[in-house]
């Protein structure tokens, strides 16, 4: 596996030069067919700043993150956002970034958005450029784009997610070798969680031992959802105050990356305090069943709302609510990416898209979730999260 460690910013990559090379390749190609001369691609804290992340490096946390990239279609690009320490962001190719301005995340926010305006437009007009792509128009701020509009003469906005969505939802073999190592580290921590699981205990002290062993991991990005009783649906972190009783069933959902890619996982994954009850064993032998049924059809071609109606055939067939979410999608350097099991999806399945799949069930006593990963292929998912599945007493 590829890695690099930059001394100056004490960053470390596992992305090759030739990987990142890939990828803008990739974008450029299809921005050439569109006639676009430059992509607009906004990121934030809790995307991880995904797109970005995939085209240079510029990862995201509370330190340092690119709010924009502007992703031109040919030469060095521009990077708007936070860097550490109040400097420029950080990015495994500085060397192709030729504007790179910085705010502190903090207290100057608002302020700091207006700040970028200008040096946007400006960039856009040296260039020469007059057809911008935004990627993600809901996550864009409206006030700059209508900046943008009014000051660079004659441009013209399209959305187009798809240039970047469908080649960045293919994982080359790097990425997936990338992917391993990630699931292999949260696996590492799955084998801990038992030993943490005690009646007495409340899910936040559950939730933050699993993050030191993430820590131990070193697993710098995570979510760690924890929920408990009958209805043991995972909880963010601020709703975990319930304290752990005899007879409960503890499901815990670890979204995880180690800073080396980024990479996300995920897992889900339940327990009972005591003995296991057959009420608790078969809804998750059921929610197995769900998960089994939906990576058998993670097939090149598969439409993905077709998913969805599979797993709604299941909950109402036996028994349980029919209940609408993310329950697939894909994931890579953003926890959620497309394609989405919804039904104005546009994309299909192809063979090396990396696939998140839930299998939640609910009915008036019990709810439950697993969650694994798998890679799309000719015979159906393959698995990512190889962590055991059975329903295990603590």
């Amino acid at each position: 596996m590829y890695y690099r460690k930059n001394e100056a910013t004490r960053s470390i990559y596992a992305v090759s030069p030739e990987e990142y090379g890939r990828h803008k390749a990739a974008v450029r190609e299809r921005m050439k067919a569109e006639g676009i001369d430059c992509m607009l691609i906004y990121g934030n804290d809790e995307f991880q700043g995904g797109a970005s992340n995939w085209l240079n490096g510029s990862r995201a946390d509370l330190c340092n993150y690119g709010l924009w990239y502007l992703f031109p279609i040919e030469g060095p690009g521009a990077i708007f956002g936070h860097g550490p320490y109040s400097g420029i962001c950080l990015c495994n190719g500085l060397e192709d970034i030729e504007v790179n301005v910085s705010a502190p995340a903090t207290p100057n926010w608002p302020g700091c958005l207006n700040d970028f305006c200008p040096w946007a437009a400006r960039f856009l007009v040296q260039r020469g450029y007059k057809k911008l792509g935004i990627f993600r128009k809901r996550n864009n701020p409206l006030h700059f784009i209508e900046y943008l509009k009014e000051n660079v003469p004659g441009l013209e906005i399209c959305y187009c997610d798809d240039v970047i969505d469908v080649p960045k939802s293919i994982k080359s073999p790097d990425e997936i070798e990338l992917i391993e190592y990630n699931n292999g580290l949260i696996k590492k921590v799955f084998d801990e969680i038992p030993g943490l699981i005690k009646a007495g205990r409340t899910e936040r002290e559950i939730a933050v031992e699993i993050k030191a062993e993430l820590w131990k991991q070193e697993i710098e990005y995570w979510w760690v959802n924890i929920g408990s009783g009958k209805n043991a649906l995972p909880k963010f972190q601020q709703m975990q105050n319930r304290t752990i009783e005899e007879g409960d069933i503890v499901s815990i959902s670890i979204s995880a990356t180690t800073q080396l890619g980024v990479y996300w996982g995920i897992v889900t994954r339940n327990y009972q305090v005591g003995k296991i009850t057959p009420e608790a064993e078969k809804i998750n032998n059921d929610s197995l069943a769900l998960l089994d049924k939906i990576a058998g059809m993670l097939k090149p071609g598969v439409v993905p709302a077709t998913l969805l109606d599979e797993i709604h055939a299941f909950q109402k067939e036996n028994g349980y609510y029919e209940t609408t979410d993310l329950f697939v999608h894909g994931i890579g350097t953003d926890i959620k990416e497309r394609p989405v099991a919804l039904p104005e999806e546009t994309m299909v399945l192809a063979e090396n898209m990396y696939i998140a799949v839930e299998s939640r069930l609910e009915n008036d006593d019990y709810a439950v979730s697993n969650q694994n990963c798998y890679l799309v292929t000719p015979n159906g998912g393959k698995l990512m999260t190889d962590v055991p599945t059975a329903l295990k007493a603590i």
